[in-house]
């Protein structure tokens, strides 16, 4: 059992230090790219990363905390249930995120030019566009997964409190 829970935690660990490494990357060009978009795409890249790092760190904690801490009974059922928790919190938060970034790249899709001399009201520079366009196929991609697998997780959560 104690084998099972700590290749959770390097699973876990690993897919927030992975989610991290993406929303630095994310904040980094935000925050280069921040004067030379004049349609928001890094503001969206340097909140969104922000937001996304803030609850990676949050779940990281509640996991070590369960784990490093021992605790055995209640309180590490009430720990694992706060993580699922809080999962589905960064899971919603990352959709709402999503959305705005979509409604932002998107809808500006066939508007947006790379060409700084036009001085344009939808003039972007191409690195920070291309970089939240990829990001957000990505994360559209993995919207059904995460659905599916938050579904599994809530029901396991349920099974293992009243099972």
């Amino acid at each position: 059992m104690e084998d099972e829970s700590n290749r959770n935690i390097y699973t876990e660990l690993q897919k927030s230090f992975l989610a991290c490494a993406t929303c630095i990357t994310s904040i980094v060009i935000g925050t280069i790219y921040s004067h030379e978009c004049e349609i928001g795409v890094p503001l969206y890249l340097v909140v969104d990363g922000g937001v996304v790092v803030g609850m990676a760190v949050l779940l990281t904690i509640t996991m070590c905390c369960n784990v490093i801490g021992g605790y055995e009974g209640k309180l590490a059922l009430s720990l694992k249930l706060l993580w699922y928790f809080l999962s589905q919190v960064a899971g919603l938060v990352g959709l709402g995120m999503t959305i705005w970034g979509s409604v932002l790249v998107f809808g500006n899709y066939g508007l947006v030019t790379y060409d700084e001399a036009s001085q344009s009201s939808t003039f972007c520079h191409e690195v920070p566009y291309v970089f939240a366009f990829v990001l957000l196929i990505m994360r559209l991609i993995g919207i059904p997964i995460f659905v599916g697998c938050s579904c599994m997780m809530v029901v396991s959560a349920c099974a293992a409190l009243y099972g």
